[in-house]
Formats: C-alpha cells, structure tokens, sequence
C-alpha cells in the first residue's frame, strides 16, 4: 500500500482560517486489505482540530485516531481496501499560532497508518495476516499573526562577505519597531538585534526605508532573514526578507617546497 498526505488550503493562512488536508492510501498489493487504522497529529499549540471526513473514532490533544477504516458509517468508509482502490479521507482544522519562528516557518501535520492487515480468502478461511508498516507522512502549512504592516521591496544582497539587508513598509499604524532573524540551512531562527530597530513611523499609515548589515558571514551556507514586527503590546508577527547563499567553500592545496 501507499500513504500520502496534502495541504489543500494554499499557504500561508491566518490565525483563525481554516486547513484543509487530504490522507490517501492506496491498496498498491494483490490482496485486499481487511483492517485498516489510521492516525493523525498535529500541533496543539498550532492547530485546532474542527472536523474530518470520515470522523476519527477518537480524538486526544494532539491527535486523531481511525480504528478501521474498512467499518461502517460514521467512522470508516464502509468496506474492505481491493487492490486498486484507495481510501481518502479528509481533516480541516484551524491556525491558533504564528508559525514564521519554526524551522521553516511552517506546522508539520503527520498521518500514520500501521497495524494494516489482509485476508486472502475472505471470512472464514485463513486468519487475517498483518502488512509491513509503511513510514509516517507529513504536510506542512505556514500560519502567519494578522498586521497592518506590510514589506514592499524587500531585498538580500551580499558583498564583501557580509549580507545587506533592504526593505521598506507601507504601513507603520501599528507598529513601533523590528527585530531580524536569522536561520542557517534547516537550523532554527536566531535573533540578530540585541535593541529594537525602531520604527521611523510609529503610529502612521506611511511607511519607511530601512538597512541592515549581518557581517562575517560564512562561505557555503545558506542564510535565511526574516524580519519581527513590533507593536506596544509586543510582536505582531514575521515576514521573510529573503535567502543568500554564499557560495561554495575553496580549499586550496598546501604546496611545499
């Protein structure tokens, strides 16, 4: 058998808006597949679940559980899995947090279906016999904090082994200064200002231009910016300036003489 998983809802989505997914699995054998459990976690922090297609059989913290899908109405589709075939199902929930500090600025959502059996031979005949387990799937989707600020003409540019950052808002009413951060590779956001940039429009709808130099950077690495929107009571949420990559490492041969 197979096992796939999709985000339906385009990303990114506010928190409050819903998120859709899609669970596939397909009967990719010779044989019927007779029980077929599935199960479905998530975030809490990230996301409340709202409702699924068929309905899980049970429902935790941070998780979603189908028994067997082959049973009836309400929870499983109704029949058993011929080769074939394929059972969808589908889960919506809701953003509840910004994501942009994660790895990737995204939740990670991921379905697991094991403990599948077959029957070769139908009731009666030869016990059922269990299926090999196939790894877990994940989607992902980024949630972002809704603002009135927005980035126009957001730009990284290296020079000189540094990253110069550029980018203006349109908006500043609510807002009354930035921080920058940054991620290497797959690594999580670091923190690059120690005070707060301040805002040079505090409290306008107008915006402003705005630079920052990350300096020393090392050659090989990709680097990943975001910019923090800070408001009176805090962060108001993030938005990506853009990625560099500063190029291959060069290793010279040591010649002696």
């Amino acid at each position: 058998y197979t096992l796939s998983k999709r985000t339906n809802t385009p990303s990114p989505v506010r928190i409050g808006e819903s998120i859709s997914f899609t669970i596939r699995i397909t009967n990719t054998g010779q044989v019927t597949l007779s029980t077929v459990p599935l199960r479905d976690t998530y975030v809490p922090e990230e996301l409340v679940f709202l409702d699924a297609t068929p309905p899980p059989n049970a429902t935790t913290v941070n998780q979603l559980d189908w028994s067997d899908l082959t049973a009836g109405a309400p929870n499983g589709i109704g029949y058993d899995l011929a080769p074939g075939q394929s059972f969808v199902i589908t889960a919506t929930f809701a953003g509840i947090k910004d994501t942009s500090a994660n790895p990737g600025g995204v939740t990670v959502n991921t379905a697991a279906a094991t403990g599948l059996f077959f029957d070769v031979d139908g009731p009666g005949g030869t016990p059922p016999q269990p299926v090999s387990d196939k790894p877990p799937v994940t989607a992902t989707v980024a949630i972002v904090a809704p603002t009135a600020v927005s980035l126009a003409n957001a730009s990284v540019s290296y020079a000189n082994g540094d990253s110069l950052l550029n980018w203006r808002t349109l908006n500043e009413s609510d807002v009354i200064g930035f921080h920058i951060y940054r991620s290497m590779g797959d690594g999580n956001p670091v923190r690059l200002t120690e005070g707060m940039i301040l805002a040079q429009k505090p409290g306008q709808s107008e915006g402003a231009t705005y630079a920052y130099t990350d300096a020393g950077l090392e050659q090989g690495n990709l680097y990943t910016y975001t910019v923090e929107f800070i408001g009176v009571d805090g962060p108001l949420g993030q938005q990506a300036i853009g990625e560099l990559f500063t190029g291959a490492r060069l290793f010279l041969p040591t010649v002696g003489r």
